[in-house]
C-alpha cells in the first residue's frame, strides 16, 4: 500500500466538501470524528505529519459515493428497487419506519456533524443523507451548540410584569 503525509491534501479541494475546508478536514471528520481550527498553523503543521494510506484517503474523500466505497444506508423496496434512507443512526435518532429520501434530502455539513458529535457523541460523517426531520434537528443542535459557545441562553428568561426580565 502506498502512504502519503496528510499535509499534502491541506491544499487539495473536492467538488462537494460539505463545509469541510479543504480535503484533510473532511477525511479526518469522517475518519476519525477530529476537527480543528486549521487557522492554528502549529496544529496543522501537526496534523500534516501524520500519514494516511491512499486506500483511506480514497474511501474517506474522493471515492466517498462510488459503489465500491458505498456509505449510505438503503433499503430493498418489493421488486427489487433499493432506495437510500435517512442516515442519522438508531438509537439516538430514529423513525417510526426506515424514512426514504425521495420526500426531500439534506447532506450532512461539517459543523452540523461535529455538533452532533459533540453534543451528543455520534460520529455522523459529514455528506451523508438525513431526511428532512433529522435535518431540523441537525441545525437546532448545531444552533444550541453555538449559543453556548457564546455563554448566552437560546431562550431568555421570562419577563415580569414591568416587562423586565431581573
Amino acid at each position: 500500500f502506498i502512504i502519503s503525509r496528510m499535509s499534502e491534501l491541506i491544499g487539495v479541494q473536492y467538488t462537494n466538501q460539505y463545509g469541510s475546508p479543504h480535503a484533510l478536514a473532511l477525511i479526518l471528520s469522517r475518519g476519525a470524528g477530529e476537527y480543528y481550527d486549521w487557522t492554528d498553523l502549529q496544529k496543522a503543521t501537526e496534523v500534516g505529519r501524520r500519514w494516511i494510506c491512499k486506500e483511506h484517503e480514497a474511501e474517506l474523500g474522493s471515492n466517498w459515493e462510488t459503489k465500491g466505497h458505498y456509505h449510505f444506508k438503503t433499503k430493498q423496496r418489493p421488486g427489487g428497487r433499493v432506495e437510500n434512507v435517512c442516515s442519522m443512526p438508531h438509537p439516538f435518532f430514529q423513525h417510526n419506519t426506515p424514512f426514504t429520501l425521495e420526500h426531500g434530502v439534506h447532506r450532512v455539513e461539517a459543523e452540523e456533524a461535529e455538533a452532533i458529535l459533540k453534543k451528543k457523541g455520534v460520529l455522523l460523517h459529514p455528506g451523508l443523507p438525513i431526511c428532512p426531520a433529522h435535518n431540523q434537528l441537525a441545525r437546532k443542535i448545531l444552533a444550541q451548540e453555538e449559543v453556548e459557545g457564546t455563554n448566552h441562553d437560546i431562550f431568555p428568561a421570562p419577563l415580569n410584569r414591568d416587562f423586565s426580565n431581573t
